[in-house]
């Protein structure tokens, strides 16, 4: 049987036992310190064990630092059940903020009171609640695969975190764009960056997410049936470029378009021809198996690949891409996110069912729509003030009623 061993570390002691084999033989070892004196260290150890035998915990290691956890967690496990996009929004969080400030530590001195400051840094910087709720809520799920089935932790300790009232809501607001607004935009626009302005009316008109507007080719859009089929998206942190499928099953939607958004797309369809003609050079766009998108001059079409129309082109040929309208949405105080956001609020305001904003945005419930999609404006105000008038006006009256009789 495997016996619980002490030893002083520096000033402090600490436990160890075996814990029997991995599958390729190795020995497992359930190691912990940071105890005041060896009757302490021994008393844990004991507990511990006792606690191992009966399956109440898992295998705690304070030689794995959670940078190495992190690395083969992405590796081995998201990799394999999550998309690209995901997995690469993931890795970026990981990189940015929690390896610079937590990745040195042993997984099992991640404690509460750490995280909570690590939070409460984030906020320091600036970072918006959103942000901070993204890097809290990956973490999490790391940490519960430390717990189980890796058994490296005892227990998930983001479950004790909350996000700090100080970090700003929103760095870049995602604000309701009027329609007069919106048109000035489309206008300036359309002489400077015209693609731009194609960008802001299909957001404007369709409530797509940037990444599907982007990913349209001209096969997905039924101009004669005013639809869009959303078949795709562009994977935004992906270099080079490369489709993929919409965010989810949800995200699989025909999408009907008004006559406004049908002629400007029969126009700029027209237009991509006459600028493709008159510039014989023109670059042209491939697609691979892997659905990664080559782009190179027309008549060097790269082996195994097949030509795609997009519908989001700069003038040269090239795929507009996200960085380039973060750029313009930015000068305007704007992200791309706001037409959408607006594009939903607007239906919403109008009487249009919470089922079927969630129909055309995507989403796989009503819910999800209520929740981030929907503002509440000033006619939504003010419709709510006339209906607070009309009942107690009714039960003014109700009451009178009573009164007579």
């Amino acid at each position: 049987m495997s016996k619980v061993r002490t030893r002083k570390r520096g000033k402090t002691w600490s436990y160890a036992f075996e814990a029997g084999r991995t599958d390729d033989g190795r020995r497992k070892v359930v190691e912990r310190g940071g105890f005041s004196s060896r009757d302490e260290a021994y008393e844990a150890g004991v507990k511990a064990f006792t606690d191992w035998k009966h399956g109440n915990i898992g295998i705690t290691n304070e030689r794995v630092t959670l940078k190495v956890f992190l690395e083969d967690w992405l590796a081995n496990v998201c990799a394999t059940n999550v998309k690209t996009g995901t997995l690469a929004s993931y890795r970026s969080q990981i990189h940015t903020h929690i390896i610079p400030a937590l990745g040195g530590l042993p997984l099992t001195d991640l404690t509460p009171a750490r995280l909570d400051a690590w939070m409460r840094g984030l906020a320091k910087e600036g970072l918006s609640r959103g942000t901070l709720r993204l890097n809290l809520a990956i973490l999490g799920v790391a940490l519960s695969y430390a717990v189980y089935p890796a058994e490296l932790i005892a227990s998930n300790p983001t479950h004790y975190i909350k996000i700090p009232k100080s970090a700003p809501a929103k760095v870049i607001e995602r604000k309701i764009i009027p329609q007069e607004q919106a048109l000035t935009l489309f206008h300036q626009f359309l002489i400077s960056s015209p693609c731009v302005a194609l960008v802001i009316l299909l957001l404007y008109h369709t409530g797509m997410r940037v990444s599907e507007v982007l990913g349209l080719v001209w096969e997905d859009i039924d101009l004669p049936g005013r639809v869009i089929h959303v078949r795709r998206q562009i994977i935004r942190t992906q270099r080079p470029l490369r489709f993929g499928s919409p965010k989810s099953a949800a995200g699989l939607r025909d999408i009907p378009i008004d006559d406004t958004l049908a002629i400007y797309l029969y126009a700029w369809r027209k237009r991509q021809r006459v600028v493709r003609a008159r510039k014989g050079s023109i670059l042209a766009n491939y697609v691979d198996c892997h659905r990664q998108i080559t782009t190179c001059s027309r008549g060097h079409q790269p082996d195994d690949t097949t030509e795609i129309h997009l519908v989001c082109t700069l003038d040269n040929g090239r795929p507009c891409q996200y960085a380039f309208l973060r750029y313009h949405f930015g000068q305007c105080g704007l992200n791309a996110h706001s037409f959408r956001h607006t594009h939903a609020t607007l239906l919403y305001e109008n009487g249009a069912s919470a089922k079927s904003i969630a129909a055309r945005l995507g989403h796989a419930t009503p819910t999800i729509t209520e929740e981030l999609y929907t503002h509440p404006t000033e006619k939504m105000q003010r419709d709510a003030l006339k209906i607070f008038t009309k009942t107690l006006q009714t039960n003014t009256k109700c009451r009178q009623n009573d009164d007579k009789r």
